[in-house]
């Protein structure tokens, strides 16, 4: 995996970030190409100590960076949760680090995290990695409200729009459906809807809505509605 990453100028990208916040996007760019790097993660680690770099900032450029030795301080800021989307960062942060081997941390923030926050940054994570394996604690945990029903929109990284989203819809739990719902439309807001929504999906979701089975705004239900259309029409679908 890191064989592919480009050797490009780490150090300079990383210390015009802490610089000037503003440089995030490109500094993210260049540390993401080049490998792995314990002195430039070591950096961060103490630029975030002496409060020179934001929480948010910290775990987003950490992750890109992907070195070992910035994982403690991003399962910390996790833990912390101190807001500006740090968790959010942080979650993916954790899978970009570690992979495969972050899931378990992800997994139990998820369950046992303090912070709502914090539990749904996890949420965030396991979507990063993800392969169908984080759709069920995902769900669980929005079935014991330690996340909101929103957060069904991960589970499209997870490739679970056609099997989990769709029995949801059938469940006769309203939140259950709520989630295959925020599934399905986060995905139709996507620009790639036409190739990602698979044809069951958009038709779930048009039911749902006829049958009054989820609720949505009247602008979020015309929305939806006319973007699971455009899905069907695209396909002869409709």
């Amino acid at each position: 995996m890191w064989a592919s990453r480009k050797v490009g100028a780490p150090g300079e990208a990383l210390e015009k970030a802490l610089a000037n916040h503003a440089y995030f996007k490109v500094a993210s760019g260049q540390l993401l190409e080049a490998p792995p790097d314990e002195g430039q993660a070591l950096r961060l680690v103490r630029a975030y100590e002496a409060g020179e770099a934001e929480p948010w900032l910290t775990a987003h450029l950490l992750g890109c960076i992907g070195h070992d030795s910035g994982y403690d301080t991003v399962l910390a800021i996790l833990r912390l949760s101190p807001g500006a989307l740090a968790e959010s960062y942080a979650g993916v942060a954790l899978a970009k680090i570690r992979g495969e081997a972050a899931r378990a941390d992800l997994e139990r923030e998820l369950a046992e995290g303090e912070k709502r926050p914090c539990r749904e940054g996890a949420a965030y994570g396991l979507a990063e990695l993800g392969g169908e394996a984080g759709g069920p604690p995902v769900v669980e945990a929005i079935r014991k409200r330690l996340i909101r029903p929103q957060m069904g929109a991960v589970l499209v990284d997870m490739g679970l729009l056609d099997s989990l989203a769709l029995d949801l819809f059938e469940s006769d739990s309203e939140r259950d459906r709520q989630v295959a719902f925020h599934a399905v439309s986060s995905a139709l807001a996507r620009e790639e809807r036409a190739t990602r929504v698979p044809s069951a999906a958009a038709k779930a979701v048009l039911r749902a809505l006829e049958r009054d089975r989820v609720k949505a705004s009247p602008r979020i239900h015309d929305i939806v509605v006319e973007q699971a259309r455009e899905v069907l029409r695209g396909r002869n679908d409709a």
